[in-house]
């Protein structure tokens, strides 16, 4: 694929995130009353702890949340955050992971009982990371995310089918640098599906992905991910929720290694839907590195990171 393709693809893939945040602030800010009145037992009827869940009360079009409850601990969940990392035994020690990123309901098909239903979304993401080491704290990549999630929840049982979009391009301060890595022009195109379970506080899922087109052209197409949760009601240092994940993923590409990454932390605000929140997470995080050409560096870090629920 040519530099061309390239940059187009990064313009498109910004205006798409850029025109999907516009619409959520704009959604938030135009129904404010479609807050939940629900109360804890209700969603504990449906299989969900009411403090583990965005999910949505509005039937049609533009719903606010999801039937399926975003990951903890997935490294490239749609979010807004900041960690500032240390890495184990690698030239840069220190380094900052940006995200920006949300899904936007664009409709939902009720069903019987409360949470329960279908629901099409569009979701635009991107995930950066920054040298801290260096004097100016130089970009090194960002991966960009579009696409289109297809969701469906019944009572403690929910689903995710997505089709996106990634691309990857490295920091012009990277390739201008002394040493710099060979460029690779990583696009794909990928299918995943993840099945989840709900059991108290607890929560279980698992699924595979598969890549429909890919370059650079030599590349195996399959991926496995698989993970626990766990969220309970807590009265810690004013926090409301303590929370924590474990996220596996592992790919063909590299041969089935484990990417291991381990969140912990506490939730502040978002007791009902539509209310704004922060998560304080502990990140600990060893395999390939998931950082798009770089995931065939195995890496070992950990650090903190700041979480917003907009």
């Amino acid at each position: 694929m040519s530099t061309n393709n390239s940059n187009s693809s990064c313009v498109a893939c910004s205006c798409s995130i850029v025109l999907l945040l516009i619409c959520t602030v704009a959604s938030a800010s135009e129904h404010p009353s479609e807050t939940a009145e629900i109360g804890i037992d209700q969603q504990t009827n449906n299989g969900m702890n009411a403090e583990t869940s965005d999910i949505p009360i509005k039937q049609g079009s533009f719903p606010g949340g999801d039937v399926f409850v975003p990951l903890i601990a997935a490294p490239k969940e749609p979010q807004f955050f900041a960690s500032y990392i240390k890495l184990d035994n690698q030239n840069t020690n220190n380094l900052a992971l940006v995200g920006l990123g949300d899904t936007f309901g664009l409709y939902r098909w009720e069903d019987n009982g409360l949470g329960d239903g279908w629901q099409l979304s569009f979701f635009g993401a991107f995930f950066s990371q920054f040298n801290m080491d260096a004097s100016s704290n130089d970009l090194l990549n960002t991966d960009y995310q579009v696409g289109f999630p297809f969701t469906y929840r019944q009572g403690s049982f929910s689903a995710r089918l997505r089709l996106y979009h990634q691309s990857s391009h490295l920091g012009d301060e990277l390739l201008l640098g002394n040493n710099p890595p060979p460029r690779i022009n990583l696009s794909v195109e990928v299918v995943d599906a993840l099945l989840s379970y709900e059991w108290r506080n607890w929560r279980s899922y698992g699924g595979l992905s598969y890549i429909l087109r890919h370059d650079p052209e030599e590349f195996d197409p399959w991926g496995a991910q698989a993970g626990v949760e766990y969220r309970s009601p807590v009265n810690v240092l004013g926090a409301n929720q303590f929370l924590g994940g474990l996220d596996i993923e592992s790919f063909e590409e590299i041969n089935w290694k484990a990417a291991v990454s381990l969140k912990i932390g506490l939730a502040y605000g978002r007791q009902l839907q539509g209310e704004k929140g922060i998560r304080f997470m502990l990140e600990v995080y060893d395999g390939p590195a998931p950082f798009g050409q770089f995931y065939i560096r195995e890496i070992t870090y950990y650090g903190l990171g700041i979480y917003f629920d907009i």
